[in-house]
């Protein structure tokens, strides 16, 4: 598709305001409730995607992109640690305590390995990344999100003395947590202790023991049942003499079984997948492994956008070779192993070798150092001849599982010279998204309404420029040569979409009310038309997916964005179960919509797979969609310098929570209680003032008395879908005193409410 500029608009123009600025932040400040509310999503979204007991050998094959010769001889190697400073390990009481002492552990059995293999004299250059040691204080900021990680593999060459990481030159990140009770069989190791004084100790009682200490409590007693051992206190007299019958031979079976190590998830891994959120949206990331060191217990964790992988836990001081081969294979991996977006450059393709990748056909390699500062870096799409320079990021990941949107401000580089590289003037979205496989591709969507709606409609749709669909195989997604069994009942294909469309304003970027106003309805006449002769319903009315043309002369043209989650109307619901069926934004979301979602959780673990909880998405419910944005626009935006409140208001803050805060406070709103709608209309912004009594109070009345209305009149669900004609697009327009028929179609809507 060309770049022909929209009508009004020349192509020396730009839609790209000041405003438009590296640190731009996607969404409001986060809070610490909001900052909570993502990381039990997180969890939960993770909790039927998890797969555990991978094997270790097979990970560091497919994962990290190890010879499978090369990962056997590591784990049959003899890796000696010292018993000293493994009992001053075992008695550190601190979490960042246990850093230094661990890089120094890692340091031994890599040294090890490079012996073992011959490649000491090439240590700096096999070696692609280094520790660094953030001492739990550091703070590293992305997305207006302050994170303190522990320690962090960063990207060579590392940082500077005095200088931070950025989540973009973070190759792996590695958490300590000391919750972990291990027992002291599992802390000495051979020549401490007679061996049958070791093996006095019952397997079942250890792991008795840590499944009965509740999480947080300190390890003093830890500390001193290690001492017990050494002193040789009754207890462990006692259960040496009941062994002394014979030698010993539980030395080497003695280990904490498997299915003890590896749990379910916690709020342990749930912080860790915070961390490999961070990096997963800092580049638009294929996939990252983390590992949690938790007191003696390795835990290692790969997300990608469909699901998570764990492979079985080990303890690294009884399983050194282990602990080897999994930091071996992680300081090694080139960008391509690590899941770095593979048409992210530093320079264009004329700048740089690029060759055919070993790891799969069609995948480009990264030749050089990865990308750590992502503004100012290029962007070369396959199948697309040239490449964009990336301005600005507009927008970050905040999940995991899931879409994972992420939208940059980019140029199309026109020309290269000796003297430099020439770009369009015209500015360009360029978003990353990962779709449900068996959805139609956004980009389709907005082809069919063109060719269904009448061209006057055509200029409140995105402007297509490029648009692909990559699939798990086309982007070497490395656990599908695997042989992983998914849960075809839970797992979620996924696509990579990349969607490149003309460059428009934010909505509070409008130039004053009147633009705002003009901006919105253009989006509402767009929204219906595209319901009525395109046959298809957007399903996430947010304020990133109404947008503002400035037209040449001065006036502005409402943009109706991002339609990844449409739908035709004539399809089924979508197949997955409301747990990962989620259409619209929270904060704008309907109010039964939510609840259907708080009903869903509240179902005994189990009900889902007898129940089709999928709630269908009408037209009235992004009606109220509407509704919301006005009010959160009347109380963030400030139009008359282009910007929105960083913070949400904290009358507002519940709608950014989870369901259950999120559907109270609406109804507290909607329910008509004086109060509460006092206290809202009390703290709209001064200039959204007129637009509280000419449209949000109108609009407020119209949802809730339609639902009033319907629900008295027998609530019959035949009629659900728009409240018995009390709740439709004429219904709306007339409450806020606007013409339904925009474009004055013949008969339009003639003889319908």
């Amino acid at each position: 598709m060309g770049d022909s500029s929209r009508p009004g608009q020349s192509a020396s123009s730009s839609p790209v305001k000041s405003g438009y600025k590296s640190e731009y932040l996607s969404r409001n400040l986060p809070t610490e409730g909001v900052l909570k509310t993502m990381q039990e999503n997180i969890g939960k979204e993770l909790k039927d995607c998890d797969y555990n007991n991978v094997d270790l050998l097979d990970f560091a094959e497919h994962i990290l992109g190890l010879d499978r010769s090369i990962g056997q001889r590591i784990l049959q190697m003899q890796i000696p640690l010292d018993v000293t400073k493994i009992h001053e390990y075992n008695s550190i009481t601190t979490e960042t305590g246990y850093h230094q002492p661990f890089i120094e552990f890692a340091s031994v059995v890599l040294d090890a390995v490079l012996t073992e293999l011959d490649e000491s004299d090439s240590k700096e250059e096999i070696m692609t990344s280094g520790f660094w040691d953030g001492k739990g204080t550091k703070i590293l900021e992305n997305d207006g999100r302050k994170r303190k990680p522990d320690v962090l593999l960063c990207w060579k060459p590392m940082p500077m003395k005095g200088q931070l990481p950025t989540w973009a030159g973070v190759k792996s990140v590695i958490e300590f947590k000391r919750k972990c009770k291990i027992g002291p069989d599992d802390i000495l190791l051979e020549g401490d202790i007679a061996k049958d004084e070791v093996a006095a100790f019952d397997e079942e009682e250890v792991l008795a023991e840590e499944d009965e200490t509740p999480p947080g409590v300190d390890d003093a007693g830890e500390s001193s049942h290690l001492s017990a051992v050494l002193s040789g206190s009754r207890n462990g007299r006692k259960r040496a003499a009941a062994e002394s019958a014979g030698p010993s031979t539980k030395r080497n079976s003695k280990r904490p079984r498997q299915s003890k190590l590896d749990g379910a998830l916690n709020d342990m891994h749930w912080q860790v997948a915070m961390y490999a959120l961070e990096t997963l949206s800092a580049t638009g990331r294929l996939w990252v492994v983390c590992v949690l060191i938790d007191k003696f217990k390795v835990s290692v964790c790969y997300f990608d956008r469909m699901l998570g992988l764990r492979p079985s836990s080990f303890l690294f001081h009884r399983n050194p070779e282990k602990l080897a081969l999994l930091l071996y294979g992680l300081m090694r991996s080139d960008p391509r192993r690590s899941g770095l977006n593979p048409h992210l450059r530093w320079n264009p393709t004329h700048a740089s070798v690029v060759s055919k990748s070993q790891h799969g056909d069609g995948v480009p390699s990264l030749v050089g150092n990865p990308v750590t500062k992502v503004v100012g870096s290029y962007l070369e799409p396959p199948n697309y001849k040239g490449c964009f320079k990336i301005w600005s990021i507009l927008r970050q990941a905040d999940d995991i599982i899931g879409r994972g949107t992420t939208v940059y401000a980019v140029r199309r580089v026109k020309e290269v010279t000796r003297k430099g590289m020439k770009f369009t003037t015209k500015h360009y979205a360029y978003k990353l998204s990962w779709a449900d496989a068996a959805r139609t591709a956004e980009s389709k969507y907005i082809e069919h309404l063109v060719e269904k709606l009448p061209e006057k409609v055509h200029r409140h749709l995105p402007k297509v420029h490029f648009a692909a669909t990559l699939t798990a195989d086309d982007l070497g997604i490395p656990w599908k040569d695997m042989g992983l069994a998914v849960d075809a009942e839970k797992h979620q294909e996924r696509v990579q979409q990349i969607t490149v469309t003309e460059l428009c304003n934010k909505l509070w970027e409008a130039g004053g009310l009147e633009e705002f106003k003009q901006a919105f309805i253009d989006c509402v006449h767009c929204h219906h038309m595209a319901y009525k002769m395109g046959k298809v319903i957007h399903r996430d009315i947010n304020e990133h997916n109404l947008l503002v043309f400035k037209e040449k002369d001065g006036g502005v043209t409402g943009v109706l964005n991002d339609w990844d989650m449409a739908k035709f109307i004539n399809e089924a619901n979508d197949s997955l179960h409301a747990a990962k069926h989620r259409t619209g934004s929270p904060p704008f979301m309907a109010m039964d919509l939510i609840e259907a979602v708080t009903a869903f959780q509240a179902l005994v673990p189990g009900a889902e797979s007898s129940l089709n909880p999928v709630p269908p998405h009408w037209f009235r419910h992004d009606l109220e969609s509407f509704l919301y944005l006005l009010i959160w626009a009347a109380i963030h935006y400030n139009l008359a310098d282009g910007s929105r409140d960083l913070r949400v208001h904290p009358l507002l803050s519940s709608w950014t929570l989870g369901p259950h805060a999120n559907s109270t406070s609406k109804q507290a709103i909607m329910s008509g209680r004086a109060a509460a709608v006092r206290k809202i209309y009390a703290v709209v912004k001064d200039e959204f003032k007129p637009l509280v009594k000419e449209w949000i109070e109108p609009l407020r009345k119209l949802v809730v008395t339609s639902y009033t209305e319907w629900e008295n009149s027998g609530s019959s669900e035949e009629t659900k879908d728009t409240y018995g004609g009390r709740l439709t697009f004429k219904k709306f327009m007339s409450a806020i005193c606007e013409d339904y028929n925009k474009w004055g179609i013949p008969d339009f809507l003639k003889d319908e409410d």
